[in-house]
Parts: structure tokens; C-alpha cells; sequence
């Protein structure tokens, strides 16, 4: 499974150290998503989509350090990777 850096960034940030744990805070979390952050939303459900097709097995196995790449100190919402 593919995520991108903002996809990592919510994964670390609900972290719970297990894909289950992970996939019910960011359940909650989507619960209290207002209109406003659409964007948000639809990062979180895309998110929770993927987690839910993935295995225990690949969760573990997932960086899931929240800085991928290591450009932006763990906080990558919203920003593109560097290049060169």
C-alpha cells in the first residue's frame, strides 16, 4: 500500500500502535470534521479506506514516522516533497 507524505503525517499524529486503534481514532477523528475542513475529510477517509485493505502485518511493517522524507520536521500537510 501507497501513502503519500499527508497520508503518513495523519497516520502518525493517530497513531495508537496498532492498525485497529489507528483505524477507530481516525474514525472518531472524521466524526468531528466540520464542512470547512473538506479537505481534511477526504484525506482522513481516503486514509482510513487504505488502512482498512491492508493487513496487521503491513501496518506494522509501515513507516509510520509521520516525516517520511524528512524535509518539514513531521509537519507535511499541505506541502510537496523538495527536489534537488
Amino acid at each position: 500500500m501507497i501513502f503519500d507524505m499527508d497520508e503518513i503525517a495523519l497516520i502518525a499524529a493517530c497513531d495508537t500502535g496498532d492498525r485497529e486503534g489507528t483505524i477507530g481514532r481516525l474514525a472518531d477523528t472524521l466524526g468531528y470534521l466540520e464542512e470547512e475542513n473538506g479537505w481534511l475529510s477526504e484525506l482522513t477517509a481516503g486514509v482510513l479506506a487504505k488502512l482498512c485493505r491492508m493487513s496487521n502485518r503491513e501496518y506494522e511493517e509501515l513507516d509510520r514516522s509521520g516525516d517520511p522524507y524528512g524535509d518539514y520536521g513531521g509537519c507535511t500537510f499541505g506541502r510537496r516533497r523538495r527536489h534537488g
